[in-house]
């Protein structure tokens, strides 16, 4: 992201949620407000069938883009079920959105959103944004929901939330879905950190991270020209709009990274597990591929 400006990433998320919510061949994450928060331009789009048989006719070409997606929509989906259980299994009643871009969590999840207090992070130009269109569409912004802007590099986040109202002591959630891999990968263990010490009362993380075994196997001679030249030209693209990936993890070293940061992972799911997340009839032609896996740590109450 480009000082100043709002996350591009952000905005395509917002698209493709629209988009695939109006699509009758998936149904993995509906969010019937994210057409709302589009310019004219794109709800127009999300509406014409033959954007949706544009893209389906090159990923049939490239089906990782498709896998891709999928794993876009599913890790919005894994995120608020994970939330759902632990709203019930362990009394959360904060919900922390790390990244928020444009989640519409507040004003889809009637059924939730009533029985939590919600703290939306996220950098000022992003959230200034949304915001923004917000209040033009008439969405006004319930009274459990505080908007925090941060800049996650030079800021810190128990800081911001304590400033905001957050309780240490009460039960805790957070998702942080598509942001791990734009930080530097001291700025996301600090991250884990901060919540592990700040979260007296215990905290879930839900996020998902760039596995650093499938770059080693793309940089290989054993992949293909083209697996070689699709990353470069998405880091390319990355780079360009300011958004390029600057860390990632290791899946198999994963549960002790976790368990040095004060966490047990509790759930590490790849694109091939994710497959079989939903039934076939949700999913419709999405199969998740590539790098991106979704996980979920704990960590236990703690004395502050």
């Amino acid at each position: 992201m480009r000082d100043g400006q709002a996350s591009y990433t952000s905005r395509f998320v917002l698209f493709l949620r629209a988009l695939m919510t109006n699509s009758p061949e998936t149904h993995i994450f509906h969010d019937p407000v994210a057409e709302r928060l589009l310019s004219p331009l794109g709800r127009r789009l999300t509406h014409r069938r033959w954007v949706y048989r544009l893209m389906a006719r090159g990923f049939r070409r490239q089906p990782q883009q498709l896998g891709f997606m999928a794993t876009i929509l599913l890790r919005a989906r894994f995120g608020e079920d994970e939330l759902a259980r632990a709203i019930d299994t362990q009394c959360v009643r904060q919900y922390v959105i790390l990244g928020a871009g444009w989640d519409t969590f507040a004003w889809r999840r009637p059924d939730l959103m009533d029985r939590l207090t919600v703290f939306e992070l996220d950098h000022p130009a992003t959230q200034q944004a949304k915001r923004d269109r917000l209040a033009r569409e008439g969405f006004p912004a319930p009274d459990n929901l505080v908007f925090v802007p941060i800049d996650f590099t030079t800021q810190s986040i128990g800081v911001r939330l304590q400033e905001c109202g957050f309780d240490p002591a009460l039960p805790t959630f957070v998702n942080w879905m598509g942001v791990t891999y734009y930080l530097p990968k001291a700025v996301v263990e600090g991250v884990f950190r901060e919540l592990h010490t700040l979260c007296a009362g215990g905290v879930s993380v839900a996020f998902d991270y760039a596995d650093a075994g499938l770059r080693a196997y793309v940089d290989s001679r054993s992949a293909s020209f083209q697996s070689r030249w699709r990353r470069r030209l998405m880091e390319r693209v990355l780079r360009q709009v300011g958004e390029p990936f600057r860390s990632l993890l290791d899946a198999k070293t994963l549960p002790a990274w976790c368990a040095a940061l004060g966490y047990e992972l509790k759930q590490n799911l790849s694109s091939k597990q994710l497959r079989d997340y939903l039934p076939p009839e949700q999913m419709g032609p999405f199969v998740p591929r590539g790098l991106v896996y979704l996980a979920l740590a704990h960590s236990q109450a703690h004395v502050a």
